[in-house]
């Protein structure tokens, strides 16, 4: 099961950072999350039964971090330069609550993951989150290196 769900989300992977264009970034967005499920629960050795708990959990968390996200990345967009003082204090500010909610958050998930999951799990979710995170990163980074290595021979 764990090496279908793999060879699934290695599929997905391909095709996700084989499309290009504005319309397909939601169904890429699909795509990478379905290869996050897939990593975190191999990488997590979740049985099915564990998988029916911790997902429910892992969701809802999941929710409110995007929701984070969406605010800060909204904030965030301002050119640096043009801000006074004051306004430049109220971003770093507003960043450092951002960055004390996702621990908060954090701290909550795995209060409740705790109540189902054995320590050693959520230690392996942590991990996985952060590992994949890199992974998708790295791709990204190589993609980029390809496309500026074939723009720069098309010059």
């Amino acid at each position: 099961m764990k090496y279908i769900l793999l060879t699934t989300a290695l599929l997905f992977s391909s095709i996700a950072f084989g499309q290009r264009g504005e319309g397909r970034s939601d169904e890429r967005r699909e795509n990478i999350e379905s290869m996050r499920v897939a990593y975190i629960t191999k990488e997590m050795s979740l049985s099915a039964e564990d998988a029916q708990v911790f997902w429910p959990i892992m969701n809802k968390y999941e929710e409110q971090f995007k929701s984070m996200r969406g605010s800060a990345k909204k904030r965030s967009g301002e050119e640096i330069t043009d801000l006074t003082e004051s306004d430049a204090k109220k971003l770093y500010t507003q960043r450092l609550n951002t960055a004390q909610t996702r621990i908060d958050l954090t701290k909550q998930l795995v209060s409740e993951l705790e109540q189902h999951l054995t320590s050693v799990q959520i230690l392996n979710y942590l991990k996985a989150e952060d590992n994949f995170k890199k992974e998708v990163l790295g791709k990204v980074r190589e993609r980029m290196g390809e496309r500026r290595l074939d723009n720069q021979q098309e010059k």
